[in-house]
């Protein structure tokens, strides 16, 4: 369920990432990427 809402969010939050050119919405961003990847490799496993 995480994932799923992670997937969600990223797209929106790379709207606002490349708007705002602010270092908090990229941080954000990345941690968001990062939880999909992790997800997606911890269900391959």
């Amino acid at each position: 369920m995480i994932i799923l809402a992670a997937m969600v969010v990223c797209p929106p939050l790379l709207g606002v990432a490349v708007v705002r050119r602010s270092r908090k919405w990229w941080i954000a961003l990345g941690v968001c990427a990062l939880v999909v990847v992790a997800g997606i490799v911890i269900a391959a496993l």
